[in-house]
């Protein structure tokens, strides 16, 4: 049987992990004898074992290593994939490399998101756009989650007969026992998940939240994730007058079954690649809303399945999530056409099938 062998960094919490954790064991359902590469461990190799996935682990953890090349080249002499796809702008880097010193047969390349939305130092995303530039030939096809990152993709030279768009994909949501439970409700509960970064906005949240506050909504705000970004958060609550009301629940493996719990998704991101909280949000029939940025208009219509507002707009956002919380009628239509939305266009089978075709494309056969 032929392998094809999935190259990431291993630290990623975000959608990228979940990408792979919901995508490895759909390829291997289907025939497809797929394994996880990562170069150090984590969450995401472990939540790939726990799913049946075999994951080899490099252990190399520094940023840059000539090391890691030799020990991913030689790994690859040994392994002999018939197809190497890579993960995150550390892995590519690397795999394409080993790739090409290895004399194995390309490379397909997922694009989650861009250097300036995972990295905010500016020297790494000057390093990672480098790197990117430098190795992307050794890529024979790449797959964009979204439209706006295949734009961005062909912006930056790659030509469209070598770009495929497959957004993400998830499967039913699927409550853990050791999830804890809500916080106990007074009022709406309105949730957010994601990293804790500037890029995903969760101050423009607070502060909406805020002004909420101040009109006499009655609510509890439930932040799921962690990030750099954490203490500074819990200061802005204080300073705001909201502590008490915010709830900061950590890092929360399948988090999706915590989410359905509650009566609003909310993202105020500044920028986004495709947000796969969304898709979880709309599979468990949570009403959303959003900011207009990245991939979120493409799984979003506003007023049917979702609310979209401007970024950097407390304001707006505050009354878009005042809406949904007082108007019934309008949550019941976006609940209801978000979950359409998820069954014809969003779950895991029809991500899993069009990466399929990809491969098949480029002559890999599974079976």
């Amino acid at each position: 049987m032929s392998k094809v062998l999935h190259i990431n960094g291993g630290g990623d919490l975000g959608g990228g992990k979940s990408h792979l954790v919901t995508l490895l064991p759909g390829l291997r359902k289907i025939g497809c004898e797929a394994e996880l590469l990562v170069f150090s461990d984590g969450v995401l190799a472990r939540e790939c074992e726990e799913a049946g996935v075999p994951v080899h682990r490099l252990s190399r953890d520094r940023l840059v290593s000539p090391g890691l090349i030799v020990d991913l080249r030689d790994f690859l002499i040994r392994y002999q994939p018939a197809l190497i796809h890579t993960h995150g702008g550390r892995a590519s880097f690397y795999g394409r490399l080993a790739s090409l010193l290895s004399g194995s047969n390309g490379v397909v390349t997922t694009v989650h998101s861009h250097a300036r939305l995972d990295h905010e130092e500016r020297w790494k995303v000057a390093v990672f756009s480098l790197a990117d530039r430098l190795t992307r030939g050794a890529t024979r096809r790449f797959i964009a989650v979204s439209s706006p990152i295949a734009r961005e993709l062909h912006s930056h030279g790659v030509p469209w007969d070598r770009i495929t768009v497959i957004p993400n994909g998830i499967g039913e949501c699927q409550a853990t026992p050791e999830v804890q439970a809500p916080p106990e409700r007074n009022g709406a509960l309105v949730c957010s998940v994601g990293r804790f970064t500037h890029i995903k906005g969760f101050d423009v949240l607070l502060k909406a939240m805020s002004l909420l506050a101040e009109r006499g909504l009655r609510f509890r705000l439930m932040l799921i994730g962690d990030g750099p970004d954490a203490r500074d958060l819990r200061d802005l609550t204080d300073h705001l007058g909201i502590a008490d009301r915010v709830d900061f629940m950590g890092y929360v493996h399948q988090a999706c079954g915590l989410l359905a719990t509650a009566d609003v998704l909310v993202l105020a991101s500044r920028s986004e690649g495709q947000p796969i909280v969304l898709l979880e949000a709309m599979a468990a029939q949570v009403p959303v809303v959003c900011t207009a940025v990245g991939g979120v208009p493409e799984i979003i219509t506003h007023e049917s399945n979702g609310l979209l507002v401007p970024a950097e707009d407390s304001k707006a956002l505050a009354d878009a999530i005042q809406r949904v919380i007082e108007d019934a009628d309008l949550s019941g239509r976006m609940r209801a056409a978000g979950r359409h939305w998820y069954e014809s266009r969003g779950t895991a089978e029809k991500m899993v099938s069009e990466t399929l075709r990809c491969y098949e494309e480029l002559g890999y056969v599974c079976r």
